[in-house]
């Protein structure tokens, strides 16, 4: 879809509330207003409003980038900490977006400045790598807890699970950068993916083409066969949400000791795999080697006797959203021919 129609089809959020607990308020507060950010950043690119001044953003996202790599995970562990496992509201879920984008964040300077990716396919496996690393301990966090259920863990269960899938489904989307410039993927800000306003849009990820200025959203489920809410399995609007089934189509399944014999869905299983394999010598350039030794390590844990699932995902991806980024384009082009065999 054209770039301004998609971003003008979701309205302002309005304001959060503020938690009335201090401790909360504090720890949301960088968290939310990076967020906003984000938002706004990806809103004006859309509808075509001017960027920032380059060297301006350039030191935001390098601000950005340390805080995600130095501040966040503290900031989620003493959230983890004082949030109540048995009440709806998650103040961990508002570190997601964060822990996915971290890793990506010089990617929305290629999106604003550069007509195509300004980053070669070496540094895109780069960022692929460090993605992987940061999904490291929430998968092995989700293999214990999946093991040992508890209406205490459920919400953090459900939360990884979420955390996981949308992070392996922007892995994929990046092995399509690699052949693509004009390709980038990035997480969606709260904006596209958590609009009361315009819930039938709401997408978890976005793949956009620089060159054609087309987006196409990706709305990531778990399983979409579980799926009983109607307004999850049907009401999402195919023109802004391609839905992807992150067990079937990215291949998130494992043989876990609770259900022997059976495959259980069970995301981050992309992250694993590209982790396990990467070369022991070759650390992502952001991460350090004894973080990058000690993530490889548990995705060797984790993805051993697993047959390789990254080559079929590209493939299941590639089907599902390529034509929906396209599908403007492709029209009109035909109405265009049309047009000029009508004149000839």
């Amino acid at each position: 879809m054209d770039n301004r129609r998609f971003g003008r089809a979701y309205q302002d959020l309005p304001e959060k509330k503020l938690p009335s607990n201090l401790e909360r308020r504090e720890l949301l507060e960088a968290p939310r207003e990076w967020m906003r950010f984000f938002n706004d950043i990806l809103k004006n690119y859309l509808v075509g409003n001017q960027p920032p001044e380059k060297e301006v953003f350039i030191e935001k996202m390098t601000e950005y980038f340390a805080w995600s790599q130095i501040n966040l995970n503290t900031l989620m562990k003493r959230a983890n900490e004082i949030d109540d496992p048995l009440i709806e509201s998650d103040i961990s879920s508002e570190f997601s977006f964060h822990q996915i984008n971290g890793p990506l964040t010089f990617l929305w300077y290629s999106l604003l400045y550069h007509e195509t990716n300004a980053y070669s396919v070496p540094e895109i496996a780069d960022m692929q790598a460090h993605l992987a690393i940061t999904m490291a301990e929430p998968s092995n966090r989700l293999r214990k807890i999946d093991e040992n259920p508890s209406i205490e863990t459920a919400k953090e269960h459900n939360r990884l699970k979420g955390t996981l899938s949308e992070a392996d489904a922007i892995i994929v989307l990046m092995e399509l950068m690699k052949k693509e410039p004009g390709l980038i993927a990035l997480p969606a800000p709260e904006l596209f993916e958590h609009n009361p306003r315009a819930f039938w849009r709401n997408v978890d990820a976005l793949l956009i083409d620089t060159v054609t200025k087309q987006v196409q959203g990706l709305q990531v489920k778990t399983n979409t066969v579980d799926i009983s809410d109607d307004v999850d399995k049907k009401h999402y609007d195919a023109h802004f949400a391609t839905v992807i089934d992150s067990a079937h189509e990215l291949g998130n399944t494992a043989y876990t000791m609770r259900h022997a014999g059976r495959r259980q869905n069970l995301p981050g299983q992309l992250a694993l795999s590209l982790l396990s394999e990467r070369p022991i010598n070759k650390p992502p350039r952001a991460v350090a080697k004894p973080a990058f030794m000690r993530s490889r390590r548990i995705a060797i844990e984790l993805s051993r006797g697993r047959k390789p699932f990254m080559n079929q995902a590209v493939h299941n991806l590639s089907a599902r959203i390529l034509p929906e980024l396209r599908a403007d384009v492709v029209q009109e082009d035909l109405q265009n021919a049309i047009e000029n065999e009508q004149i000839a």
